[in-house]
């Protein structure tokens, strides 16, 4: 049995560095709860986790500019529970963060694009800690697009659970494959994609 289950982020959903013209990482350490209606953890299987920038402001403080970033993180911590048949479950949360980055007034701030900030996770841990307590770390990159790149939009802040309600689902659109759980499928002109988590526009 592990003790501590490591999951690194995915190298295609990171941005081409010649894109970037601002970055930073966010470190988020929580502890979660298992529902009270779920048995307890013997072995934490996997972590599925999404990160969302649900919104951007610029605030003015004694020393200057800052952009307040908040999100969340929709995650699903599978596992096996602690009974005689060892079945497998799955619980979810909705772990909001909020952090903030300094904008001094340089040129490089100036050719950012600061209403659209992409994120995506770096790293990741979770450990069991009590019977029914996880104890989470992550690790989120952040950047700025630079003006002119297209950025895609934020993803829905309110995830909808699966199935999504899509009478008609869009096509797949970049690479999807049984080894890669976080392909989102979706379509350039979607009017369902507000609706559904797993849709992302494809950029041009």
């Amino acid at each position: 049995m592990l003790d501590v289950l490591e999951q690194y982020g995915n190298p295609a959903h990171y941005p081409q560095k010649e894109k970037i013209c601002h970055y930073k990482q966010i470190s988020i350490h929580e502890n979660l709860l298992i529902p009270s209606v779920k048995p307890e953890i013997e072995q934490i299987l996997e972590v599925i986790a999404r990160p969302f920038i649900d919104e951007c402001n610029i605030i003015d403080t004694p020393v200057g500019k800052k952009q307040v970033i908040r999100g969340h993180i929709y995650q699903t911590i599978i596992y096996v529970a602690d009974v005689p048949c060892q079945s497998v479950h799955a619980a979810h949360f909705n772990v909001p963060f909020c952090d903030f980055e300094e904008l001094p007034c340089t040129s490089t701030w100036s050719h950012c694009e600061l209403s659209n900030p992409g994120v995506v996770i770096e790293y990741l841990s979770a450990r069991k800690i009590g019977p029914k307590e996880i104890a989470k770390c992550v690790i989120l990159f952040v950047w700025w697009h630079k003006k002119g790149d297209h950025p895609h939009p934020y993803p829905p802040p309110h995830p909808c659970p699966p199935p999504c309600p899509q009478p008609n689902p869009c096509p797949p659109c970049g690479p999807q494959s049984d080894d890669d759980k976080h392909s989102w499928p979706g379509c350039q002109n979607c009017k369902f994609y507000s609706m559904c988590p797993l849709g992302h526009n494809k950029q041009a």
